[in-house]
């Protein structure tokens, strides 16, 4: 052992030493200082482990036991599998998922999704385990415990791994007496990338959201083909019927499914959907107080789907344009403009002009767009308009490398533009070829 290993070793016990003291601020000061440490203070996981007892410091413990990552795993799993210790629920917190050794805390996991107070956890650590979990899950849905089964059914979801022994079991679920059970399968067909059996999970879906009496399980079966997306284009007609229904809620869900598709038939019938939701969501009168949720989460999901539908979108550009200078879907609507073609892209260009707060938010779309801006990013830097001279040039320093080509047309601009326009070639000049001199 070196002399720094034996430096860290003595700053370890001493801080442990500490943690056991009667002064509670000391006891904080000790915590924090081991949070720091990462994996160097794994000689601290005895103490930290019965400190996750502690109502004054368990929380802290946890966040601690996290950081030192893979060697206190063995430790946490052990608490886990103690049913009757009082930080059970701070050790799944603590537990790093990403772990190889996590895998063996999945029989005390899965043991508790039956449970009204611990299920929950259960189930989300078991998710962010993942493909490990697939086995212990799939043997779940037959338990017969209805808590424990929707849990596994939505820990399945959440891993979206290829599982074909998923299949069979869930059919079955479709069948089942409660319709929270039912609509949990449906949704989770969608979810579980079932490679060889998809031919026979799209035939359940469509028939589901054909034939089925319930509402809501039609809802999660077009729910569950847009999570598919483009394999399950050969349920576009079955969705297309589903626009036509009475029921407004399965339309819009159809409609976002058709978009995931990114087929021009499927897109056709899903966008003039889409737009007059979104209109609904954003509009003032008693339409939009009849939308159940959150109507900035909506709004931002119809744009997304929107957005998703790429060159088939481009004539919705003039209406999410004018969604811009919303307080809650600017930005969105911005994002969904910069990947509707150049027609969407012009619209972000013309923002640099129009005002400040205008101009922030076709800078965030910008970003978002990543290197496929460069192009029209180079036509701005042409404008006539200085506005878009100036924020053309600060966009093209923030791609870094991607920018290497524009590097000729920015020192012409450093040398003949305005000099708020030169400033802001010579800026971008610099941040491109330090990321280019970063990056070798």
């Amino acid at each position: 052992m070196n002399e720094r290993d034996t430096r860290i070793k003595r700053r370890v016990e001493d801080l442990v030493a500490r943690l056991a003291g009667q002064d509670m601020q000391e006891r904080w000061k000790a915590a924090s200082a081991l949070s720091v440490m990462g994996a160097s203070a794994t000689s601290a996981v005895p103490a930290l482990i019965d400190l996750l007892a502690d109502p004054e410091l368990g929380d802290v413990a946890a966040v601690v036991l996290r950081g030192i990552g893979e060697s206190a795993v063995p430790a946490l799993v052990d608490v886990i599998g103690d049913r009757e210790h009082s930080g059970w629920d701070l050790a799944v917190q603590a537990l790093d998922s990403d772990c190889p050794d996590a895998a063996s805390a999945i029989p005390a996991l899965v043991a508790e999704l039956g449970t009204h107070a611990r299920g929950d956890a259960a189930k989300l650590k078991l998710g962010r385990i993942g493909s490990a979990s697939l086995p212990d899950l799939v043997r779940v849905l037959a338990s017969g415990d209805e808590w424990a089964t929707v849990r596994a059914i939505e820990a399945l979801a959440t891993i979206r791994r290829p599982c074909p022994a998923a299949v069979q079991p869930l059919t079955e679920l479709l069948r089942h007496p409660d319709p929270q059970t039912r609509i949990a399968a449906a949704r989770a067909l969608g979810c579980i990338d079932p490679e060889g059996s998809l031919a026979t999970v799209l035939s359940l879906l469509v028939s589901l959201l054909r034939s089925s009496e319930s509402v809501q399980i039609r809802e999660c079966a077009a729910e569950a083909l847009g999570v598919i997306g483009s394999k399950a284009c050969a349920a576009i007609p079955a969705l297309i019927e589903a626009t036509h229904w009475a029921d407004s809620d399965l339309r819009t869900i159809a409609a976002h499914a058709l978009a995931a598709m990114n087929q021009r038939t499927a897109c056709a019938v899903a966008l003039p959907i889409l737009l007059a939701f979104l209109d609904q969501v954003t509009s003032s009168t008693d339409r939009c107080k009849e939308l159940p949720g959150n109507k900035e989460f909506l709004g931002t999901r119809a744009l997304r789907a929107i957005g998703s539908m790429g060159d088939h979108a481009q004539s919705a550009v003039p209406t999410i344009a004018g969604h811009l200078r919303s307080e809650d879907l600017g930005l969105e609507a911005a994002k969904v403009l910069a990947h509707l073609g150049r027609a969407g892209q012009e619209v972000l260009l013309d923002c640099f002009q129009t005002g400040e707060k205008l101009a922030r938010v076709a800078i965030d779309a910008f970003r978002s767009l990543g290197a496929a801006a460069l192009p029209l990013l180079l036509t701005g830097l042409g404008d006539p308009r200085e506005s878009v001279r100036y924020h053309s040039a600060l966009r093209l320093g923030s791609l870094g490398r991607y920018a290497v080509c524009a590097i000729a047309a920015l020192r012409d601009a450093a040398l003949r533009e305005s000099p708020r326009v030169r400033r802001a070639a010579r800026i971008a000049v610099k941040s491109i070829l330090h990321s280019a001199r970063r990056d070798r």
